[in-house]
């Protein structure tokens, strides 16, 4: 959550956040089925190890895109709020911007 903050510092725009996860498939589908969960619909599978989710809240397009262990998301900070602390059991590193 700190580093969330540090990162997502204006409520008001959206935020882009990136975090690594096991390098495994079930660490993948669990990350996959947090967002589908919370309201994401899956876009697009690419392969085994790569999905894109999105959805709409508050007038702008969300987006995920997991690929292996890379975790890209473009969301409102109180969405990355709310998913943080299920996603947090899977965050091994978060990449630095």
């Amino acid at each position: 959550m700190n580093k969330l903050n540090e990162i997502c510092t204006n409520e008001d725009t959206p935020c882009r956040f990136t975090f690594k996860i096991g390098e495994n498939l079930q660490s993948f589908n669990s990350v996959v089925e947090i967002f589908r969960i919370a309201g994401f619909t899956v876009q697009e599978f690419i392969g085994d190890h790569m999905c894109i989710l999105a959805r709409e809240k508050e007038g702008i397009n969300e987006a995920v895109k997991i690929k292996r262990n890379n975790v890209q998301i473009q969301a409102w900070k109180n969405t990355l709020n709310d998913l943080c602390d299920e996603l947090s059991v899977h965050c091994k590193e978060f990449e630095e911007s």
